[in-house]
C-alpha cells in the first residue's frame, strides 16, 4: 500500500493517516460499507483503529493489522448481538452502527 507523503515523519514513524476496511477474513462476515480506521506504523508494527467503535488490531504489515481489526470488529458486533436484550443504549447505537457496516454472508 502507498503512504501518503504527509504520512511520513522525519523521526522514523508516521503520524497517522486515513484508510478504510473494505473487505473481512473469513466466511462468516462481510463489508457492505467501508470502516473508516486509522493506521499508525509504530517502531515494529503497525495499528489499525478507529474513532468509533474503539476497536483496533495491530500486525507486522499495514494488511495484517487490518486483518486483526477486522476480527476485533465481528468480535464485538458478535458479542454485542448475543447481548442484545439487556444491553446500556450507546451500545445498542454501537450495534445499529455495526450491523450497517458489517452482515452475515449469505449462503
Amino acid at each position: 500500500m502507498n503512504r501518503p507523503a504527509a504520512a511520513l515523519s522525519t523521526e522514523g514513524e508516521t503520524a497517522p493517516f486515513s484508510d478504510q476496511v473494505t473487505s473481512l477474513r473469513g466466511p462468516r462476515y462481510r463489508v457492505v460499507n467501508p470502516v473508516q480506521v486509522r493506521i499508525q506504523h509504530e517502531d515494529d508494527y503497525h495499528l489499525v483503529a478507529d474513532d468509533v467503535f474503539a476497536r483496533y488490531g495491530t500486525g507486522s504489515t499495514v494488511a495484517e493489522a487490518k486483518a486483526e481489526y477486522g476480527r476485533a470488529l465481528v468480535d464485538y458486533l458478535e458479542e454485542l448481538t448475543e447481548l442484545e436484550e439487556s444491553l446500556a443504549p450507546h451500545l445498542v447505537a454501537d450495534l445499529s452502527r455495526l450491523r450497517k457496516l458489517i452482515e452475515p454472508r449469505r449462503s
